[in-house]
This record gives C-alpha cells, structure tokens and sequence, in this order.
C-alpha cells in the first residue's frame, strides 16, 4: 500500500459514525492529533498503548511521531476494518487488539521489562474508571495523556482547598505530576 485514505474518507469508506452509546468522538483534524501526539514526547522507545481508537486519527499522529510500537484497543467492531488499513500501512509498529480497555491487562500485552505509555481520548462515562485502574500500576506507566471532559480533568489537577478538589486529586497526584495541555 502506498497511500493511505484520510481518516474522513475511511469513516465515509465504511460507514463510521459516532456512537453516542460508546461515549465516541472522532477527532479529524491531523493538525490537533499532531499537536497531542507531540505532546507526550520523544515515544521512539517506547510501546504506547491507545484506547478507543476509532477510526485512526490520532493513531496516525502517533506513528508518524515515531511510536517504537503503537498497541491500539478498540472495542467498536466496526472501526477494525478501517484500522486494518492503517495496519497494513504501517506495519509491525501497529497492533490491533480488539477488546474492551477495562478486561485488559496492559502489563501482559506491553514488553514486561519497560515502562510504556498510555494515550486515550476517553468517553466520560469510562474515563474515571480507566484512569483508576492504570493508578494501580502506575510504577508500570512512563505517562498518561488523556483526553477528558474539561470538568473531569478540573477535579483531577485541583489543589487542596479550592472548589474541585476531592478524591480524585488526591489519588492522582499522590501517584502522578497531572496537568491540564490543551484547552
């Protein structure tokens, strides 16, 4: 394969549409998935785990950023076939795992010795509870960078004795330097 298909036209090729009920949102625009990709640094040794990648176009602005090996989970069966194209563009760097991000173990699917890092655009009503489960192997992640609603990503960077600040913070920063990047 010598060109790849936009992500638009792939999501016209066959037939992708949001799912309200899987809490989707594609992003089509490379400039911002460029721009996000980035900012989760030099990735070239390491193995980055994306979850829900759609259609692909974040999954594209990782290996064009040079991703050691992009492990991509996605649940929604029809976006496989879209990936699979991205697969056979971009090789063995691409791994495809169809499943749900919540049974998945990532430090079985990931090289055990390294630490590796997590990339996701997270529907809210799973967002809290994936980030949860990755605290629990925290020593495991280089770093998480996460797309969430504003007002969840406020409860998470907030500091003590101002209006967000719960539980949530302090789980996370307990663990974890959190920042808000792009608003």
């Amino acid at each position: 394969m010598t060109s790849l298909p936009s992500t638009s036209e792939l999501i016209k090729k066959y037939g992708l549409d949001a799912k309200k009920s899987l809490g989707q949102n594609f992003i089509l625009d490379k400039n911002f998935t460029d721009k996000i990709a980035k900012s989760i640094g030099d990735i070239s040794e390491y193995e980055v785990i994306e979850v829900g990648p759609g259609p692909g176009s974040l999954t594209r602005s990782i290996l064009d950023a040079g991703a050691k090996k992009l492990i991509s989970i996605e649940k929604d069966q029809r976006c496989l076939t879209a990936l699979a194209e991205l697969k056979n563009f971009y090789g063995q760097r691409f791994q495809i795992i169809s499943d749900d991000a919540l049974e998945i173990d990532e430090t079985q699917i990931t090289d055990s010795t390294k630490k590796f890092k997590i990339i996701a655009n997270l529907p809210y009503n799973i967002g809290t509870v994936l980030l949860i489960k990755w605290l629990k192997i925290a020593p495991k992640i280089s770093s998480m960078t996460l797309m969430l609603q504003k007002e969840v990503v406020e409860r998470i960077i907030a500091k003590p004795n101002t209006k967000h600040y719960g539980r949530l913070a302090v789980m996370v920063n307990f663990l974890c330097d959190s920042k808000m990047l792009l608003q």
